[in-house]
């Protein structure tokens, strides 16, 4: 019988108590309802056959179908026993390694012909062995790690592993093993596939194929390279594996290349035909191009890169000459030439731009066209690229015209340099721009002939109103004085007290002095304009000088100030050596106009005059310095040019013709000085120069 099953013999036998019980209970029914006691022996006897009669038939059924039974069960332990056999000899005579071990132990339970040939190990030797010793020392750990990873019931190590012989020798295999129950216990059947001849047709085709092979490590350390990579660069394995990082075996732009490409890989997973150049151990260079993929583990973590590498000289070498011609019209060009992609950055730079705009190629190369442009230059050049974009987009297969614009571009040195700039998308086979390449040129000169074309416009447009303006003012100048001459003459013909002739006689000399000064100035302006004016420098006594100048310049004072008017005149003389070589004439003509102009805006207070050292060697300052009504700052540049006073409404005020200054600034400058004020509104004012006058004089 079969456990868990119910069998024939239980069932006759519950079918033949029920039906015993049935023709009892219908026996004893009978028997009372018809009252056969006297007929008790017969009534016993046929009830007795009732229920034997169909036992006997229960038995019988019972005995054939148990017979039936044995015999199916020896028909399928034959079966079962011609199954295990076949089963045996499929295993025994398999010709790849075979065996079953204990799970818990590792024990060898059983191993075919094949495993104990290929192992060299006897039958019972396997008897006595676990799965670690067929594994070589630096195994067992790996070994272990995959026997002990979660799996349902089935083994499966990825990869090839190592096996050792008996003689010590060591094979590569590919193992699969699955779990099994062998005489009730937990076991595993495993089978090794030999896997070293393949492996060494593989590593044959790896070193000697005719392109470079090479493995890299998360961190960009080469862990395996090909014997014909390795030839190229003249290197052995000893020297690169596990030692060299990819990228230093690259030239400078080639390292640029390899960090943009690995970006791209790390995105898309694959790149191909990359252009770089490797450094050989000689130091030549060898152009290639490279193509790599990556290799994750299951859980996407970086395992390592694959690339390959083909050696790009020839195809370069056909490209080398028309280059080189490229070259050549690039690098003597007098303009910068230049390419950039579609993101802007730049693809080629000239060596010109280092002319252009002091920057290195390689510096160039490192920023995007904008970055290299004024921030409103840069913003003109965005909105025309925008533009130009959005026709792209607009009609994809209309090739559009070069554009030509104006830019002021950034120097190394911070300066700005403008430039014009002509440019056109450069067009693939597809039909679609991938670039762009352009030419600089630096058109300083024409912007600087323009602002002084524009400079010369207005200031000839300025000197048309300022002469305008001078002649408006000189003419009241002279109408003023000439006036006062005209009226006080008449009235000096009919004026008869002497006191009134004396002051209508001074009032005539000071306005003929007046137009005197006025006619000098203009006069003198001419001189300067024509170069009449010498400058003739003579050995004098600067305190010498500064005496005569106190006395000229207090009879100036005298003549010049209104009566009742109060100011004093100070003389302070520097320590400068007493000996100078100057023009006499020129230096009192200057400080005579300084004095002049101080008097005019000076009601009160004193003027000093004098002399002291420079700001440089043998350089002597003059000064003179007044407490009057001082001048803006943003006027004190305009005072020294032609025509030109602090305000027009102080011509008016204190008179004046506007040359005095200039003609100052005139004479200090043939002379080889400067001139300048120092002043503030309200506060006086202090002008002075300075003059080269050597003092050791023979």
């Amino acid at each position: 019988m079969f456990k868990g099953k119910v069998s024939t013999g239980s069932i006759l036998l519950t079918g033949y108590l029920v039906l015993s019980g049935f023709i009892i209970l219908a026996a004893t029914r009978i028997y009372l309802m018809y009252g056969l006691v006297e007929h008790r022996l017969e009534f016993l006897v046929i009830v007795s056959l009732l229920i034997f009669l169909p036992g006997l038939m229960l038995i019988l059924v019972w005995r054939r179908q148990e017979r039936r039974l044995l015999l199916q069960q020896i028909k399928a332990g034959n079966s079962l026993s011609e199954s295990f056999s076949r089963y045996k000899d499929l295993f025994l005579s398999n010709p790849i390694p075979m065996w079953v071990y204990r799970v818990s132990d590792l024990k060898f339970l059983e191993v075919n012909d094949a495993a104990i040939d290929k192992y060299g190990y006897s039958k019972e030797e396997f008897a006595n062995m676990t799965l670690e010793q067929i594994r070589p020392p630096s195994e067992i750990a790996l070994l272990f790690a995959e026997l002990n990873a979660p799996r349902e019931n089935f083994h499966h190590v990825p990869g090839v592993w190592k096996h050792q012989l008996r003689d010590g020798r060591t094979i590569k295999v590919e193992v699969n093993s699955h779990r099994i129950v062998y005489n009730n216990e937990n076991a595993a059947l495993g089978m090794a596939y030999d896997v070293t001849e393949r492996e060494s047709e593989v590593k044959d085709l790896w070193d000697h194929a005719p392109c470079g092979y090479h493995i890299l490590s998360p961190d960009l350390t080469i862990i395996r390279m090909n014997a014909t990579e390795l030839q190229w660069l003249g290197y052995t394995s000893d020297d690169i594996v596990d030692k060299v990082k990819m990228a230093d075996l690259m030239t400078p732009e080639g390292k640029i290349r390899f960090v943009e490409g690995y970006n791209q890989l790390m995105i898309q997973g694959e790149i191909r035909d990359v252009e770089n150049e490797l450094i050989r151990k000689d130091g030549l260079v060898l152009p290639v191009l490279m193509s790599a993929k990556v290799v994750r583990n299951e859980d996407g973590s970086l395992l390592h890169i694959r690339a390959t590498v083909i050696d790009d000289s020839y195809l370069r070498a056909s490209r080398h000459e028309e280059g080189e011609k490229f070259r050549m019209l690039a690098e003597n060009s007098f303009d910068e030439i230049f390419m950039f992609d579609m993101s802007l950055n730049y693809t080629y730079v000239s060596p010109v731009v280092m002319q252009l705009r002091g920057f290195t190629v390689e510096e160039a190369l490192s920023e995007t066209i904008v970055e290299g442009m004024t921030p409103a230059s840069g913003q003109l050049a965005m909105k025309l690229i925008k533009g130009e974009m959005e026709k792209l987009m607009a009609n994809p297969t209309k090739r559009l015209d070069p554009i030509t614009i104006d830019l002021e571009m950034l120097r190394k040195d911070g300066s700005t340099v403008w430039t014009e700039i002509k440019c056109g998308f450069i067009y693939g086979l597809d039909g679609k721009p991938f670039g762009a390449l352009g030419i600089t040129r630096d058109i300083s000169e024409r912007i600087r002939m323009i602002e002084e074309l524009v400079g010369a416009k207005e200031k000839a447009e300025q000197s048309d109103r300022l002469k305008s303006a001078f002649l408006a003012n000189i003419s009241h100048e002279i109408r003023t004085p000439l006036n006062a001459v005209v009226g006080f003459s008449d009235l000096l013909e009919e004026e008869e007290d002497p006191s009134a002739r004396k002051e209508f006689i001074n009032a005539i000399r000071s306005g003929s002095d007046q137009l005197l000064r006025i006619i000098d100035d203009v006069m003198y302006l001419s001189r300067v304009d024509s170069g009449e004016i010498l400058i003739k420098p003579a050995g004098i006594s600067l305190s010498g000088l500064f005496t005569d100048l106190e006395n000229l310049l207090r009879n100036i004072m005298l003549k010049r100030c209104p009566p009742g008017m109060s100011l004093n005149l100070v003389l302070e003389k520097g320590k400068n050596p007493d000996i100078a070589f100057l023009d006499v004439a020129r230096v009192t003509k200057i400080m005579e106009v300084l004095f002049d102009n101080a008097i005019k805006f000076t009601s009160t207070g004193a003027i000093t005059l004098g002399y002291g050292p420079g700001c440089a060697k043998e350089m002597v300052r003059f000064f003179v310095r007044d407490s009057g009504i001082g001048i803006r700052e943003d006027q004190q540049t305009l005072i020294f040019e032609r025509f030109r006073q602090a305000d027009h409404a102080l011509s008016r005020r204190y008179g004046g013709t506007g040359l005095g200054l200039a003609i100052s600034k005139n004479l200090v400058e043939m002379m080889g000085g400067t001139i300048g004020v120092i002043s503030k509104e309200g506060k006086g004012s202090e002008f002075w120069f300075e003059l080269p006058a050597a003092s050791n004089l023979n």
